[in-house]
Parts: structure tokens; C-alpha cells; sequence
């Protein structure tokens, strides 16, 4: 078979993938799309800048030292400031707790919450031996002995623990 003008296509080609591959490799290496980890935004640095400039206090480290003054020390700076409606001690305590609710996440790392009924995510194992098995826990009840398993509720019956059928 002669392929004439198109002999060396194949060959053109691969020469040519080759060629783009080393201009790939000799380039930067890409960014991935989107603002990089922890850049900040326009807004957030132009806050920033206005905040530096003014000479504000950063609200987080305000907060800290609301929270880790003396409840004492804080009342009794409150009480200096507003003599004609101090607040009680218990209310500046009270309220260093709720800074501290509102400072958590600014320190700390989410925290995955733990389900509240962890039975509900065991697996039960239900053995059907063929017996009423219901009047020997009353038994065992009345007797004030352990068994394994939770504690009958004579109260709720249901397909497991009511096998009279």
C-alpha cells in the first residue's frame, strides 16, 4: 500500500505531540482554578487596611480579653464606667460565658458532634427461640436479677417482645 503524501503523517504527528509535551513540561506549573488557601478577599483586605489605619483593636483579640479578665476585675471596670446601672456579678459572668459560646470558633476546629442515642446506632440481635420469652423476664423483674439486653417496658409492646400471636 502505498499512502504517497500521507506517509509521514504519523510520524509529523508524533513529532509534533512530542514538541507540545516538553513546552508543557518546561512551563510554570498551573494554578488550579479558584482563590487560593487562605488568600483573602478584596473586602477582607480593604477591612483590614481601614482597621490598621484607624488603629481599631482586632474584635477576636477584644473578645479574648473580655473573656480572660477576672470576672472580679471586669465587673468591678464595668461598675467605673457605669455607676448609675452596674450590672450584677453573676450578669458579667454570664456574659463572659456567652463571649466565650461566641469566640469557640474562631480557636478551635469544628468538632463533629456525637449522635445522641448511640443504642439507635448498634446493631440488636434479636434470637426468636420459639418460646414466650416475656414471662420469664417478668419473673427475672420481680426477682430483681440481670438480664442482658434493655430492661422490659411493660408499657410499649411491640413485634419483638410480644410474641403471642
Amino acid at each position: 500500500m502505498d499512502w504517497g503524501e500521507f506517509a509521514d503523517a504519523g510520524a509529523s504527528w508524533e513529532r509534533r505531540e512530542a514538541e507540545r509535551l516538553e513546552r508543557d513540561r518546561k512551563a510554570k506549573p498551573r494554578r488550579k482554578p479558584g482563590r487560593p488557601k487562605g488568600a483573602t478577599n478584596k473586602r477582607s483586605r480593604d477591612l483590614l487596611a481601614l482597621q490598621d489605619e484607624k488603629g481599631y483593636a482586632d474584635p477576636v483579640e477584644a473578645m479574648m480579653q473580655y473573656v480572660t479578665m477576672p470576672a472580679e476585675q471586669l465587673h468591678a471596670w464595668i461598675c467605673e464606667r457605669q455607676p448609675d446601672k452596674p450590672p450584677s456579678l453573676w450578669q458579667v459572668m454570664q456574659d463572659q460565658n456567652a463571649m466565650r459560646v461566641q469566640l469557640a470558633p474562631y480557636l478551635h476546629a469544628k468538632i463533629m458532634s456525637m449522635p445522641q442515642q448511640l443504642e439507635e446506632m448498634l446493631p440488636a440481635l434479636f434470637l426468636h427461640l420459639g418460646t414466650n420469652q416475656l414471662d420469664q423476664a417478668r419473673q427475672l423483674a420481680e426477682q430483681k436479677g440481670l438480664s442482658v439486653g434493655q430492661p422490659l417496658i411493660e408499657e410499649k409492646a411491640n413485634k419483638n417482645n410480644d410474641m403471642e400471636d
